[in-house]
């Protein structure tokens, strides 16, 4: 069989066939003026603009000299990645350490934490390259960030030919001279055909667990292709939606870098979704609906009892409560008393379930009117 080479977006190299090869960590270049920052013909993002962008480096080194995988927040605990860049530390997490929101690594922006647990997608492996992902578990949950939401099956329209969405990281900016930015970039790429991608990239693009997306340079020797390269693995593939951002894809393979035959490779979030939401102790889901216990009289104590819940180990519920569909200044126990000027209105308990990931979901049941 011939061979060829693929490459991993985290500077590993796979000659199909052969052997693996992992290539050492390049410094960061600061400040290279013979050189554009870019993630292959990107552009510097801004401070804060992708508060749960993530930079895996190892944690004898600073975020700057020891980046060599991004990833994104998508709970309070777990940040979501490419395989290929964790899969030899699930022995090790403790190697590894998460810098959350800091778009300059240099800086000290954004929260750091330290890494307890490294979760490998099961079917992932080096031969077939499917289901290049794995969950990162942060020592300590993150509360103070919005984390990035992840596509299903029924967002495909945002992976459709020609949709454009957006490649994210830290990797270097010109695969010849391996520069590497300090500063996070961005990318705007239009996501090609599943047909087209599996013509042109043969028997290892499967179409099932994979999106290929990119800008592919106008002639061979021409540098003006945008893809991602080494060091942007694991970073996402996002779309904009009127919603905010949605995780369509994690950086993962390609046979070169902003060339002029072949478009970046993404690990499908939508194929993994199901599997990420089992490790993430999966979204709450309502069994029974709650109910108000006790008479919607003036003077009675009412009661909102939470109803049947599931979905994980460990729920807490808040309390809300609505009198005409309007909330009730401070009422937010399980309890309330009917007062008189509540005569004649409608009420209504809304419970919020929340999960020790933090994921939430809203059931309510109403009552009335009060007499």
């Amino acid at each position: 069989m011939k061979s060829f080479t693929i490459t991993f977006r985290s500077e590993i190299v796979i000659t199909v066939m052969k052997a693996l090869l992992l290539l050492p960590l390049l410094p960061v270049i600061v400040g290279a003026e013979s050189q554009i920052e870019r993630v292959i013909n990107g552009h510097p993002s801004s401070a804060g603009q992708f508060s749960w962008i993530v930079s895996l480096s190892t944690s004898n080194f600073t975020p700057a000299q020891g980046h060599f995988c991004a990833g994104v927040l998508i709970s309070e605990r777990y940040v979501l990645t490419a395989a290929h860049c964790v899969e030899d530390l699930v022995k090790q997490p403790y190697t590894l350490v998460a810098s959350i929101g800091r778009t300059t690594l240099t800086s000290e922006d954004g929260i750091q934490r330290s890494i307890r647990k490294i979760i490998v997608h099961p079917l992932f492996s080096y031969e077939t390259l499917i289901h290049d992902v794995a969950l990162v578990q942060l020592s300590k949950p993150v509360t103070t960030v919005p984390v990035l939401r992840l596509a299903g099956m029924e967002d495909q329209s945002y992976w459709d030919e020609g949709s454009m969405a957006t490649v994210l990281g830290w990797g270097v900016t010109d695969p010849i001279y391996s520069i590497r930015p300090d500063n996070l970039q961005q990318g705007e790429i239009p996501v090609i055909s599943e047909a087209v991608c599996a013509e042109r990239l043969g028997l290892n693009f499967d179409p099932e667990s994979m999106l290929c997306a990119g800008v592919l340079a106008s002639e061979a020797e021409a540098n003006d292709g945008v893809d991602a390269c080494f060091g942007d693995s694991g970073g996402p593939l996002v779309g904009l939606t009127p919603d905010g951002w949605l995780a369509l894809g994690t950086v993962s393979w390609g046979y070169t870098c902003g060339g002029d035959r072949f478009w970046g490779v993404y690990s499908k979030i939508a194929a993994s979704k199901d599997w990420i939401l089992t490790i993430l102790d999966r979204v709450p889901f309502n069994i029974t609906p709650p109910k108000i216990k006790g008479k919607p009289i003036v003077g009675a104590e009412l009661k909102c009892a939470p109803g049947g819940w599931g979905g994980a180990a460990k729920l807490i519920y808040a309390y809300r409560w609505r009198l005409n569909g309007k909330a009730i200044s401070g009422a937010k126990s399980k309890y309330y008393q009917v007062r008189s000027s509540d005569r004649g209105k409608g009420i209504v308990c809304k419970v919020t379930a929340r999960n020790s990931d933090g994921q939430t979901i809203e059931k309510s049941n109403s009552l009335g009117p009060i007499k």
